[in-house]
């Protein structure tokens, strides 16, 4: 029996991975982080190693570094597996030595080739290098040409509206780690509702918000490629009335046919996004009411005349709207100032401008799009590398603190965050009544999990902006902690169970007769979830999680403490800053900051100490209802 090691810190999707390989006939080994990924390649010894790369204290591209120095495994066969959004660490993994790439949420087609690729008859460690170096030289090239289109599209944007492209710089780079959570999270509830999908096409929509190109895009290496509308229209939900002209050629269905550099699914994608926003599915930031009943009609116009090599020219018309409304909409202001149909489009234009073409709204109110047969990307690598050398130049240094821009923030992702809030509330009560999950109450408990789990991340994105607007009540502390254990039940549980060397021992000690807080529920949940995440974290080989509450000065003071590695007298001033953090590769550290800034906002305060190689405590103190 064939040995495979899977490493993830989400235990969730660890254990749906090694579910999916045990029924393949394999023998599975788990990690959490890097440091046990190390450890068990060198004594476990296994034939083959699925590792992500974003985790705590080593992550996936220092494991890879040291399996790859040890003699002892620098011959195991490594595949990355993860949901990170950023190309150029899925190339950093090749280049220390990971032999393939496979994304999160995993395709059962891919993994299945892949094992039979690495653990197959016709595997060899000859091979698996020659092909390891083609990975290397096609990631290189396809970072190249995702950092090029990166800055061609900042610089456009800088010229376009300052305030804007400023904005998305923020939010790429303080949404990066939540993004990769939360497609952990929907990964998993997919895997049990279908569904869930839904979930993650609104998530690839909030992902093209980066600068960075979307972890979905797939580009093409040149081949020539016929899409027919059908076919592009696959994310098309019964929302809206989508009406083509029947333009057939040579019998073909109504399409385009494109050559070079391209992502279809990108192109799709910020189609649906747009008609999404259309129907009503993804609301704007003064919008509170109830979903739209009525579709709304789409025409798809196939400009194309008889020469091919005019590639993909459309024009698309919505009824419903008039012309001056969307001219209006063209205006990047309204995408800074929430409205969601502005967003679609801005989000369209990313699609098209990447993909090499061009889309703006005519006079007349038709949205013209028009990508070239040929695509103008060079594949030439010096091409590529004077073009990035030359919009580095163009693009100038952020100099305002990224607080100017919270409001901004906020409406960028409030229509994508409230729609994945409304469909979790849709996931959460189907799963509850679905037959297979009904039987199977593991599962479900692993949905309704993840889907809380889900929620809380879509509030941390929500106070990355300007924060949401607490409603006052009486929150039981108790209860409170028990839910956020509940939604880290796994996590715990894991290490209690399978690895003996991840032992977290929890304490917990609560004052009899603890009067309720005068807060907010979900606010409370999102304060100890973070503060519970960075406990865990701080204690990769295991340790003690100790919670406690208690009146004290005439407050509910709540800490919560870990055995971890600690931090030094010098750190500890700076440890609530945005700007701080402890994590590998990243500038921008938010736990910490949304949870000073959602205990300030109910009128809290929020001590730490901490020792280096003691551990560190936490004392949150609120006001008791019986004070009010």
């Amino acid at each position: 029996m064939k040995k495979i090691l899977c490493v993830d810190d989400a235990p969730d999707m660890l254990k749906l991975l090694a579910r999916m390989l045990e029924m393949r006939g394999y023998e599975v080994a788990m990690a959490t982080n890097g440091l046990e990924a190390v450890r068990k390649a060198r004594t476990w010894q296994p034939d083959l190693i699925i590792t992500d790369i974003i985790m705590p204290y080593m992550d996936g591209l220092d494991a890879i570094t040291a399996i790859r120095k040890n003699p002892q495994t620098a011959q195991i066969p490594i595949i990355v597996f993860t949901a990170s959004i950023d190309a150029d660490d899925r190339q950093r993994a090749l280049e220390l030595g990971a032999d393939e790439q496979m994304p999160k949420p995993f395709d059962f087609t891919i993994l299945d080739n892949l094992l039979q690729r690495f653990l197959g008859p016709n595997s060899s460690v000859q091979n698996l290098e020659q092909s390891r170096q083609d990975e290397i030289r096609e990631a290189s090239i396809r970072v190249l040409l995702a950092q090029k289109m990166d800055l061609a599209y900042q610089v456009e944007m800088y010229k376009t509206n300052p305030d804007l492209a400023a904005t998305l710089v923020y939010f790429t780079a303080l949404t990066r780690d939540i993004v990769h959570s939360l497609r952990n999270r929907f990964g998993i509830m997919q895997s049990y509702l279908p569904q869930a999908r839904y979930c993650l096409h609104l998530l690839e929509g909030l992902t093209l918000l980066h600068l960075k190109p979307s972890l979905s895009q797939n580009f093409f290496d040149g081949a020539v490629t016929d899409i027919s509308l059908p076919d592009l229209m696959t994310f098309s939900a019964n929302r809206y009335k989508v009406l083509m002209a029947e333009h057939r050629r040579n019998g073909k269905p109504p399409g385009l046919t494109l050559k070079g550099w391209l992502d279809r699914e990108l192109l799709s994608l910020g189609l649906w996004l747009l008609f999404q926003s259309t129907s009503g599915r993804i609301p704007n930031v003064d919008q509170d009411a109830p979903e739209q009943t009525a579709k709304h009609l789409i025409q798809i116009r196939d400009n194309r005349n008889t020469n091919p090599a005019l590639g993909l020219s459309l024009t698309i018309t919505l009824p419903s709207y008039p012309a001056s409304y969307l001219l209006k909409l063209d205006d990047p202001d309204y995408v800074l100032q929430g409205n969601a149909m502005a967003l679609g489009l801005m989000v369209l234009k990313k699609t098209v401008f990447l993909n090499g073409g061009a889309c703006h709204i005519t006079s007349g109110g038709e949205i013209d799009l028009k990508i070239p047969f040929v695509s103008s990307q060079p594949d030439n690598v010096e091409e590529m590398e004077l073009s990035i050398s030359q919009y580095v130049t163009e693009l100038p240094a952020i100099s305002r603190p990224y607080e100017t821009y919270q409001p901004y923030l906020q409406n960028l992702s409030h229509g994508l965050v409230e729609a994945m809030v409304r469909e979790l509330d849709h996931i959460a009560v189907e799963a509850r009544h679905d037959d297979y999950l009904i039987a199977n109450p593991r599962f479900l408990n692993t949905v309704l999990r993840n889907c809380a789990y889900a929620r809380l991340l879509l509030e941390n994105l929500r106070w990355l902006g300007a924060g949401a607007d607490l409603a006052r009540e009486a929150v039981d502390l108790n209860q409170a902690v028990e839910s956020v254990r509940e939604i880290l039940r796994s996590r715990i549980r894991d290490r209690a169970e399978d690895q003996a060397e991840g032992l977290v021992d929890v304490e917990q000690t609560f004052a009899p007769d603890l009067p309720p807080i005068c807060a907010n529920f979900i606010a409370v949940q999102q304060i100890l979830l973070n503060l519970i995440m960075n406990a865990l974290e701080a204690m990769p080989q295991g340790g003690t999680l100790k919670l406690s509450a208690s009146l004290r000065d005439g407050q509910v003071c709540f800490e919560i403490s870990d055995s971890g590695q600690g931090m030094s007298s010098q750190t500890l001033p700076s440890i609530f800053d945005v700007r701080f953090t402890t994590k590998q590769r990243k500038n921008y550290g938010t736990g910490l900051y949304i949870v000073k800034s959602i205990v300030e906002r109910l009128g809290g305060r929020i001590e730490v100490e901490s020792q280096p190689d003691v551990g560190t405590k936490f004392s949150l103190y609120f006001i008791p209802i019986s004070s009010e």
